[in-house]
């Protein structure tokens, strides 16, 4: 009886470790160039090799993980696969239909830009029907913007004659890959044998901003005072999810040639007005209050309020009626002349807010640096 017992296991075993080896007989490689994973198709550049005489059905299963914190991004599932002897490419057509299964809200399967910036591990898996592996290899991918963000102004090499410029550039390209974009804004000073690229990289900042919203920023009243002729470099870099996107270092030189102006220009930027759960954006105006707001809705009357909230009081702010702006759907960028509208005090702080008809409420801060009306 005992003889049989281990005749028996000793069959099973040998099943099993020849049914293993089988199992694992199949080699999976995947080839994705870095950068370039932008469409789902493009995960499925794969080469199998069976190295048996007999052909294999399988499935491919797929698993996208993000190097940077593990967790899993997006998983698939392909059709059946014959694979022949020998080697096999695998396009397309012959993994459809494929079940995707997006893991993290800014896995995009529809359109371009598949994954967000970032280092991921793509993983493939060769199954059979019902689940046993026949081998699996996983790659590395570096997803990246095709160009990072692009400085405008004040130009490179530039000659400022504003005490308080103001900073523009373009956004990463393309701006999906890079979900709930901030910006962080860099000035520092340049010494003499230095490059700008190097004074970026080593000088304590004159100035830094970071969780910009929008791709401007005026350089506020209560920074360090820019000193004429003296050479400054500033770089912006691009924020999502742990991961900075850096642009060129330009740098500027604030001119002597004439007096630079004592106040602030209100250039061309206009500030986002920000939502109850995001941080409120400030700016400083000499006259024409410059803010962008998206109107969701159809409305196009809303509540407008102004409040001092110099020394940390909120004095309200009469303003006049006409000088109320008309917001159509869509996004809007308003330009609002401060000494038509009310009576502004120089070098006070205010907070600006709009609601509309359910409530909800909008809002920035700016610092006043014109004339009192």
């Amino acid at each position: 009886m005992r003889r049989t017992i281990k005749y028996y296991a000793g069959i099973i075993l040998l099943l099993f470790m020849f049914g293993g080896t089988y199992a694992q007989n199949l080699v999976v490689n995947a080839f994705i160039p870095p950068g370039a994973l932008i469409q789902k198709e493009q995960l499925w550049n794969v080469i199998i090799s069976n190295p048996g005489t007999s052909a294999r059905s399988c499935q491919l299963s797929l698993t996208i993980l993000n190097k940077a914190n593990g967790s899993k991004m997006l998983s698939a599932l392909t059709n059946l696969i014959v694979v022949p002897g020998g080697t096999r490419q695998i396009q397309v057509a012959d993994v459809m239909p494929v079940v995707y299964n997006a893991l993290n809200e800014n896995v995009r399967l529809s359109g371009n830009g598949l994954l967000p910036v970032g280092l991921y591990q793509v993983c493939y898996e060769a199954v059979n029907d019902k689940g046993i592996s026949y081998g699996s290899s996983c790659v590395d991918v570096q997803v990246d913007v095709l160009a990072p963000p692009q400085l405008i102004f004040p130009e490179n090499k530039s000659e400022v004659k504003e005490q308080y410029p103001v900073f523009n550039w373009i956004p990463p390209v393309p701006l999906t890959l890079v979900p709930n974009c901030l910006y962080e804004y860099r000035l520092v000073k340049v010494n003499k044998n230095q490059t700008a690229a190097d004074a970026i990289r080593d000088n304590v900042p004159v100035f830094r901003a970071g969780k910009l919203p929008v791709p401007a920023f005026n350089y506020p009243a209560s920074a360090p005072a820019l000193e004429k002729q003296q050479l400054y470099a500033w770089q912006i870099a691009a924020q999502s999810a742990g991961t900075d996107i850096k642009s060129d270092v330009w740098s500027f030189t604030i001119t002597n040639k004439e007096d630079a102006k004592l106040r602030p220009a209100d250039g061309l930027a206009y500030t986002k007005l920000a939502r109850p759960n995001e941080r409120v954006s400030y700016s400083v105006v000499a006259e024409t209050l410059k803010f962008s707001w998206n109107n969701e809705s159809l409305d196009s009357l809303f509540q407008i309020k102004v409040l001092d909230v110099t020394g940390g009081d909120h004095i309200p702010v009469s303003i006049k009626e006409t000088a109320v702006p008309k917001f159509l759907p869509g996004v809007n960028l308003i330009d609002m002349d401060l000494p038509r509208s009310g009576e502004f005090i120089k070098n006070h702080m205010y907070e600006f807010s709009l609601t509309d008809k359910q409530g909800l409420e909008w809002k920035m801060l700016f610092e006043y640096k014109g004339k009192k009306k």
